[in-house]
């Protein structure tokens, strides 16, 4: 896993309550194939804001790594 996958887990256990990073992915990959149940649905957008806040946290750490030098 990497360091996103980690932290965006992190972020999808406080903010969506998802206990297993390989079932919001299973899910997630079920909307991604045309499921259109509510649960994948939901797991796909989870894991995509999750993804989203993850790299943003990611970006604000190199540019305060690359300030402090």
């Amino acid at each position: 896993m990497t360091q996103r996958q980690r932290l965006a887990f992190i972020i999808l256990q406080l903010n969506y309550n998802y206990s297993s990073w390989r079932e919001a992915l299973r899910l997630a990959r079920a909307a991604a194939c045309g499921c259109t149940r509510e649960e994948s649905l939901a797991a796909a957008e989870a894991v995509r804001a999750s993804l989203k806040a993850a790299d943003a946290a990611l970006a604000t750490v190199k540019s305060t790594e690359a300030a402090a030098v």
